[in-house]
């Protein structure tokens, strides 16, 4: 747990951290910015061939992410769940709507290079 507070602070705090080495403008950011375009990203649906292609391209394994379903159960179930999968995918793209549970990763902290012996030090990562 104390490793988990360690990193936890070092990155909650590395924006404040590395702001203060740079000096502060009076600009504000909307100086940079161009006029707001509405509708600027455009998704095309997918189709059940595009979605089975996809399927196809997954490898074979049987370890699962946060919800619990294997790429395995997905291949061997594709011809029964095809249809549903393929309308929810499509109304996220239309809707911009994610469900929070496929907003979920997971990371990993390795050594910025393999050279560098020191674990124990945060900047490492």
């Amino acid at each position: 747990m104390e490793i988990a507070e360690s990193f936890n602070k070092y990155f909650a705090n590395i924006g404040k951290t590395t702001s203060k080495m740079f000096k502060r403008g009076n600009d504000s950011y909307t100086n940079y910015l161009d006029k707001l375009v509405i509708n600027s990203m455009f998704m095309e649906e997918v189709d059940y061939l595009y979605m089975m292609d996809i399927v196809k391209t997954l490898k074979l394994k049987v370890s699962s992410g946060f919800d619990k379903i294997s790429s395995k159960l997905i291949k061997e179930t594709i011809s029964n769940i095809i249809h549903p999968l393929t309308h929810i995918t499509n109304r996220s793209l239309n809707t911009g709507i994610v469900h929070d549970q496929l907003k979920l990763a997971m990371t990993l902290f390795l050594p910025l290079s393999f050279r560098c012996r020191s674990t124990t030090k945060i900047t490492t990562y």
